[in-house]
Order: structure tokens, then C-alpha cells, then sequence
């Protein structure tokens, strides 16, 4: 069954939860409603079941105009679920079980499981039960899941902000490039940091003091003030490449969360937020230094568009 929305809008006693909103899903696609509380996602659902009607726009099934049909006329239906992940199953299990029920060859399901759970830094959980995990781990088994779909039914996310569709695509390539800021936070647990910066024609810096070189593609951006993004995961405690820059940062609070740490820190102009695994015992007020990986920066500009993004991406999806 094939879904338009065409330029739906909805409005509750004055009030703009859906904006203008044009999104087309084609039959036998998996996808993903993605945003924040009040972005407008049960809304966006309860219009497409036919629950209530569009103040404005048309909503077209199978290319039939279905905007005024009751719901107990639709092929639509909606099912909340209390758990985002099965409980019996282990991580390796719940990211796992599309694929099985595709009936997919093990050597294939274990490649592609082995694929996605090293992209979301959780292969060391592949044995753990959801009970056992972190709030943002079983974010990111389900996220799992939900990638691992494309090789069997093609997924795609849209990306929605106080009722305004941001972005759809492909999952991974949402991740890798998002249109906006907004994009690039909705897929990192904890969110993607943001550095204000100046980009002259040879460097980047991010104060009087903090200078580095800017490679080729850089160079092709016209100098101004910009906003940096670097993933949490990306950043780290030890140098992990030659062009990784070296920041003196003061320690905030390190958050153990089993078997990772949220290193939330701050330098003397921004703040940052490390994603770790492991267990990072860190004091309170304690001067560290950090490794910015400046080869993974994505740019923005001031409206918070982007205009960069890094050329190889191999991180994965949800993951700082």
C-alpha cells in the first residue's frame, strides 16, 4: 500500500502541531517516525489512520483521495508497544530478528548483525538481555533493528521537529548527512556537540588559541563563522589519528553507565560530551585532555544548514 501526505497541516485550537508536511511511502517500505517529544510523530499516525482529520491537505492511498474516509474504512492500523526491544531475546537476537524471519543464511545475518553492532558501539552486548542495558543501549539495539531491515525490506527515516518534517531518507544516509543540526542530533545518544568556529583559508579555530590546519575539502568553503559537529563517540582520551587536535578540557561529571562512560567536560569556550566505552573513573573539576578528530567534522552554517560533511563515514546510526 502505498501512503502521500500532501501538504498535510494540522491545527488544535489555534495551535500548529503538523506544518506542511509532503511525505510519500511506497509500498513495502519500513519507516521510521524520528523526533523529539512534542515533534509531532502520534499526531502525524493518528492523521494517517484516519483517527482525525487534516485541517489542510490531502492524505492519498493507493493513489485513491482518502483525506475524508472514516477509520474503520481504512486498511490502517495502530499498535502502541510498552517495549522497544523483545525482553527474552539477547541484543544479537533482537537486531537479528528480521533477518531470521527473512530466512536469510546465518553467515549472512552474522556479518550483517557483526556490521551494525560495531557501528553502534554495542558488539560488546551482543550476549545482554535489555534489562541489562543502559537507556541509550537499548535505544541503540532497537535503532539496530530497525537498520538491519534495509537488506530485507528498505529503510527509511523521516526526521520531525515541532510538527515540521526536516529530512527523509535512507536511515544510514540521514546519519551520514544530515540536512541541518537538528538532523544530526535527532541520531546521537548523547547528542552531536556543537562548536562554534572561524574558518579562515588555511585553518580552523575555535578561539585566539586553538588553531588547525583544514584539509582540501574544507578549503572550498568560503571563510566566515561557522558551527563545527563532532559525534561524542569521535572524540577521545587518547590520540586516535595524526590529525586529531588536542584540547585541555576540565571534567564535569563522568557518568558510568555499565559498561561505557559519558564524559561530560568543558573547555574554556564550549562544552563537550564524550561517549566512552568502559569504565572511566574521573574526579569532579579534574584537567584532562581530549583528541578532537578533525578529519570527522561536519560544518554548519550560522542557520544551522549544512555545508559539510565528513568524507568517510563509518560510524554508525544513533550513536554519538
Amino acid at each position: 500500500m502505498s501512503l502521500h501526505l500532501q501538504n498535510i497541516a494540522h491545527t488544535v485550537g489555534g495551535v500548529p502541531y503538523i506544518s506542511d508536511v509532503d511525505l510519500a511511502l511506497e509500498p513495502g517500505s519500513f519507516n521510521v517516525l524520528l523526533g523529539r517529544t512534542l515533534a509531532g510523530k502520534t499526531t502525524l499516525m493518528r492523521l494517517m489512520a484516519g483517527l482525525e482529520p487534516p485541517t489542510k491537505g490531502r492524505i492519498v492511498m493507493d493513489g485513491k483521495d482518502v483525506t475524508g474516509v472514516p477509520v474503520r474504512h481504512r486498511n490502517v492500523s495502530m499498535v502502541y508497544q510498552q517495549f522497544i526491544n523483545y525482553p527474552s531475546l539477547t541484543v544479537y537476537d533482537n537486531i537479528a530478528s528480521p533477518l531470521h524471519l527473512a530466512k536469510h543464511p546465518k553467515s549472512e545475518i552474522d556479518k550483517r548483525v557483526g556490521e551494525i553492532a560495531e557501528m553502534l558501539h554495542i558488539e560488546h552486548l551482543l550476549d545482554r538481555y535489555p534489562l541489562e542495558l543502559s537507556g541509550g543501549q537499548q535505544q541503540r539495539t532497537a535503532m539496530g533493528r530497525a537498520l538491519v531491515k534495509e537488506l530485507a525490506l528498505g529503510g527509511n527515516t523521516a526526521v520531525l521537529h515541532e510538527g515540521k518534517l526536516l529530512q527523509y531518507g535512507p536511515t544510514d544516509q540521514i546519519y551520514r548527512q544530515p540536512n541541518g543540526i537538528l538532523s544530526a542530533e535527532m541520531f546521537s545518544e548523547p547528542p552531536i556537540n556543537i562548536v562554534p568556529g572561524r574558518l579562515t583559508e588555511n585553518d580552523i579555530t575555535f578561539d585566539n588559541d586553538t588553531h588547525f590546519a583544514c584539509d582540501e575539502a574544507l578549503r572550498k568553503l568560503p571563510p566566515g563563522d561557522y558551527q563545527f559537529g563532532v559525534r561524542a563517540s569521535h572524540l577521545s582520551l587518547t590520540p586516535q589519528a595524526d590529525d586529531d587536535l588536542e584540547l585541555p578540557v576540565t571534567v564535569d561529571v563522568a557518568e558510568i553507565s555499565g559498561s561505557e562512560t559519558f564524559l561530560h567536560a568543558h573547555h574554556v569556550h564550549f562544552p563537550l560530551v564524550l561517549h566512552l566505552l568502559g569504565i572511566h573513573e574521573l574526579k569532579v573539576n579534574q584537567a584532562i585532555k581530549v583528541y578532537f578528530p578533525t578529519h570527522k567534522l561536519f560544518v554548519f552554517d550560522q542557520q544551522g544548514q549544512i555545508v559539510h560533511t565528513p568524507l568517510a563515514q563509518t560510524e554508525g546510526v544513533a550513536h554519538g
